[in-house]
């Protein structure tokens, strides 16, 4: 486990370059936190790095963004926020995504937890105060 406290979003830059050896091993990174807390700061920041040539936005309303890399790849950023059933996943073709080989980063992944493999990276973000937060990289 690593501890992070981020007051900026240039201070996440560190949490950025600790995870992205990581997504070689463990390409399936679950996101827990409030609203707010930083997630779709994190998956943006670390696109950047990535090389990834699309806008980064927040899945809430449209479920998965699929952002295209220079080298051809693709990450997929999943908000499972407003899924109720698991039926909705089988429907969104989350097991494709979850055996895609690609960079899968999933926010509220409380609702897959069972579809998810063993190796997922979680991280945890939390309200520290208005101006810093927390990420716990598990």
């Amino acid at each position: 486990m690593k501890e992070f406290l981020v007051h900026s979003p240039s201070e996440l830059e560190s949490v950025v370059r600790y995870v992205l050896p990581l997504l070689d091993e463990r390409p399936i990174v679950a996101l827990t936190g409030d609203l707010g807390a930083g997630k779709t700061t994190f998956v943006s920041q670390i696109a950047q790095h990535l090389a990834v040539i699309d806008d980064v936005s927040s899945p809430t309303f449209s479920i998965i963004n699929t952002y295209q890399r220079k080298n051809g790849q693709y990450i997929h950023h999943i908000d499972l926020y407003r899924i109720e059933k698991n039926e909705e996943l089988v429907q969104i073709g989350l097991d494709d995504y979850l055996h895609s080989g690609e960079i899968v980063f999933i926010e509220w992944p409380e609702i897959s937890e069972e579809y998810l493999p063993d190796h997922v990276l979680r991280m945890r973000f939390e309200h520290i105060d208005r101006q810093c937060r927390k990420i716990v990289i598990l």
